[in-house]
């Protein structure tokens, strides 16, 4: 999949101003337009409030990697890479709330291997 989205992003008879390269199929045909606006903006969290009058994408131009995760309406939904280096998730019809959090599963394992380390450091010592 990777191959063909960097095959596409550099096909001249794409115009990647107006066409969002997707990783994975939404699960609609057919994207309705809205607007966005982003109303919190951290370096671990974004909350953007969104409008549209029927189910969309919502891109947002920031560095897609693993450990992104969001909520639409406080539910679970995926962060999908776009354009092989940003992030996107679907959005229903309607006024909705998306947060973009960051928390990587990676530093939640260092942590309990850390933890484990210093207990184990710590019975040793005594």
């Amino acid at each position: 999949v990777t191959t063909d989205v960097i095959k596409n992003i550099y096909n001249p008879d794409i115009d990647l101003r107006s066409t969002v390269i997707l990783e994975k199929d939404p699960g609609f045909a057919k994207l309705a337009t809205g607007t966005a606006e982003i109303v919190d903006y951290h370096p671990n969290k974004v909350t953007i409030k969104t409008n549209s009058s029927g189910p969309s994408m919502l891109f947002l131009s920031d560095s897609y990697f693993p450990g992104w995760k969001s909520l639409v309406n406080g539910q679970k939904s995926e962060v999908i890479r776009a354009d092989y280096a940003f992030r996107t998730v679907s959005v229903p019809a309607g006024q909705n709330t998306v947060n973009f959090i960051y928390d990587p599963d990676s530093f939640k394992y260092g942590l309990v291997l850390t933890i484990f380390g210093l207990l184990i450091l710590g019975y040793l010592l005594m």
